[in-house]
């Protein structure tokens, strides 16, 4: 997997998670490309979609070298295994205008910011994500949903996503030992930064 984490979350817990969670829904992930970013801090959600694509213009992943002046990085493409995949993940800390406040025990039910609750949502929207990658490398669009019939639906009724939200349940409900030692590596890095 080629990661691009532009978040405070360690790369090595990260990755873990992520390429258990193209495993667990059976994607390829050793060339797709993945690009992480936090959510504002304070607000505890997670989204991601997944693009079909060969390659990926690098400008895109890494726009550092445009700030710097340097055109060396932005020039070229990165290759990809049939898809690009983006993830917003929760902001690893809680912000301490919200520890301070009056509403902190409020505000921690409302978002629900257990660490064990934010490792096992990184993990579902990216297992739902990475089933649209296998999608896309395994042609399904082609052989299995009829897409003009199915793109006149609501989002959530199209066979596509009824597929990938299935997947990504069993994949949520199978117990694996690289599975359960990735997560619980997230979960006590996220108890030692919610302290």
């Amino acid at each position: 997997m080629k990661l691009y984490n532009k978040t405070k979350y360690p790369d090595e817990l990260l990755e873990a998670v992520l390429v258990e969670a193209g495993r667990a829904v059976g994607a390829r992930t050793s060339k797709v490309i993945v690009k992480v970013t936090s959510a504002k801090p304070g607000y505890v959600h997670c989204r991601g979609i997944a693009t079909k694509c060969d390659y990926v213009k690098r400008f895109f992943l890494d726009t550092r070298a445009y700030r710097k002046g340097t055109h060396k990085l932005k020039e070229g493409i990165v290759e990809t295994d049939g898809g690009y995949l983006r993830l917003t993940v929760p902001y690893p800390k809680i912000p301490d205008w919200i520890k301070n406040s009056d509403i902190y025990p409020r505000w921690l039910e409302a978002h629900q910011a257990e660490p064990e609750n934010i490792a096992s949502l990184i993990f579902s929207v990216a297992a739902h994500e990475w089933r649209h990658i296998k999608q896309y490398q395994t042609r399904m669009f082609r052989d299995r949903f009829s897409v003009k019939q199915e793109q006149a639906k609501r989002h959530d009724n199209r066979a596509w996503e009824k597929d990938a939200t299935r997947a990504a349940s069993k994949a949520e409900k199978r117990n694996t030992n690289n599975k359960a030692e990735a997560i619980t590596n997230l979960i006590t890095w996220l108890e030692e930064q919610y302290e």
